[in-house]
């Protein structure tokens, strides 16, 4: 679906699907700042979501992209390894 309501997509380039997924969370999400490319104490993180005001909640995305498909259960240990 998401390929189909953006043609020009390039599935094996990461940072465009990192690129689209900001775009859309920066209207969805009105009453966050959406941040791209953070760099943390551990790392960069590729997508942040901060509250404008206190006791909002703040969400880390990490964009990844497989060479194969991947079954549900290898991939959600993927994103356990990666926690």
């Amino acid at each position: 679906m998401i390929q189909s309501s953006f043609p020009y997509l390039d599935p094996t380039r990461e940072k465009e699907y990192r690129s689209m997924v900001v775009a859309l969370l920066s209207v969805l999400f009105g009453d966050s700042t959406v941040k791209s490319e953070v760099n943390g104490k551990k790392g960069r993180a590729d997508i942040l979501l901060c509250p404008k005001g206190k006791g909002g909640l703040g969400i880390v995305i990490e964009v990844k992209k497989h060479k194969t498909r991947l079954s549900e259960r290898r991939l959600f240990e993927s994103a356990d390894a990666a926690l």
